[in-house]
């Protein structure tokens, strides 16, 4: 749990708090796709420190401040400096950053709270300075945190060569340099819409996807485990050119429309005669590896929830290659030949007789032959 409370954020423990630090182990499952604007500028920061908190789930939807003071009497007004919101975590709670400046240092001592709303953490000492800081039962001094981001190419307009170039508004920490670094490709049906991850530093704030260097995004104001979702301008798409928040719905959208066709075979069209043959055995892996992964379960749901005319259409083409297919637990199978069914009972009763009779003279000529030999 420690690890993972390091990559999402600040994380104070309970110990100390007025409300409980939750974190949640459901996946999402519901179908939104949040729109986070592109890049704007931030407050002014400081690139020495930066403190990182991530907010309880008890605590409201409230701005998070951090008060900070010095025992002589030097500091902060209560409840202190707003934090800047960054993004919301897998588990629905929000990630705040804040850095001091020239105008408001840090001083020896903190207090977290929800802008005076009743929720607040214990009395911290303030770490040291020059170093990039996060909470976890202790003040972390390493830039080792990390975040994912997720770019769903659905029109495969990078042709599958994805880079993604990271960096931090307005501050000389250290990014990379253009055109970053490349994604790892989640998806393998390369026709459409292919899935890329990219692991990067959390103290960045800003990605560019590309493809390579060439055709490329804007500049993107980052949100960890949200997947940006990229289309061409002519695409007809709810939510294009924007994060979606639901990685489950993303996975299960992208096996809907492309691998399974949805987006270019009418739905009406549900054997897809022309195409199953040909791509059932890839759509079968890709459901496969995709059941096999982490989002597996949820995607599953999401499928079965909102893509019922996909599911069908997978059980079709199996059907039209000597399977089945289970959509309530995603499951293939070959197809149990059922023995003929005999029509005609009279006939099958002569031919049983038959059969008695000719076995019955056969063992009555073979005890008379034996019976001639004793003689």
């Amino acid at each position: 749990m420690k690890g993972l409370k390091t990559i999402l954020g600040i994380s104070l423990a309970a110990t100390g708090f007025a409300g409980t630090v939750a974190f949640g182990t459901a996946a999402l499952t519901n179908t939104s796709k949040t729109k986070i604007a592109e890049a704007s500028d931030p407050s002014t920061t400081d690139g020495t420190i930066e403190i990182r908190f991530t907010r309880p789930s008890d605590w409201g939807n409230n701005t998070v401040c951090i008060h900070t003071w010095n025992e002589g009497g030097s500091g902060t007004t209560w409840p202190g400096n707003a934090m800047t919101y960054l993004w919301d975590n897998e588990y629905g709670q929000s990630v705040w950053s804040w850095s001091p400046s020239a105008g408001t240092p840090l001083y020896g001592n903190i207090i977290f709270n929800n802008n005076n709303n009743g929720m607040q953490s214990s009395t911290l000492s303030s770490p040291s300075t020059s170093k990039f800081y996060w909470y976890d039962n202790g003040w972390q001094n390493s830039d080792v945190p990390t975040m994912d981001v997720y770019l769903y190419d659905y029109d495969n307009k990078f042709g599958g060569n994805v880079t993604v170039h990271a960096w931090r508004y307005g501050t000389t920490f250290a990014n990379d340099t253009w055109p970053g670094n490349a994604a790892t490709q989640l998806t393998s049906v390369a026709t459409n819409g292919l899935i890329y991850k990219f692991t990067m530093n959390n103290r960045y704030d800003r990605v560019i996807f590309s493809n390579s260097g060439d055709d490329q995004t804007g500049d993107l104001t980052s949100a960890g485990n949200h997947c940006y979702v990229l289309a061409n301008d002519e695409t007809v798409l709810d939510g294009k050119n924007t994060w979606w928040d639901n990685l489950n719905y993303v996975f299960a959208h992208n096996f809907a429309q492309n691998t399974m066709l949805m987006r270019s075979i009418p739905t009406s069209d549900q054997s897809s005669t022309a195409e199953c043959a040909s791509r059932y055995s890839a759509a079968k892996t890709a459901f496969n590896t995709l059941k096999a992964s982490t989002y597996g379960t949820d995607a599953l749901n999401e499928l079965n929830n909102n893509f019922a005319d996909a599911m069908t259409r997978l059980s079709a083409w199996a059907t039209a290659n000597g399977q089945t297919f289970n959509s309530s637990t995603g499951s293939f199978s070959s197809k149990i030949v059922e023995p003929l069914e005999i029509k005609n009972t009279t006939y099958v009763s002569i031919a049983i007789v038959a059969i008695v009779v000719v076995t019955a003279g056969s063992l009555g000529a073979y005890f008379l032959i034996k019976k001639k030999k004793h003689q």
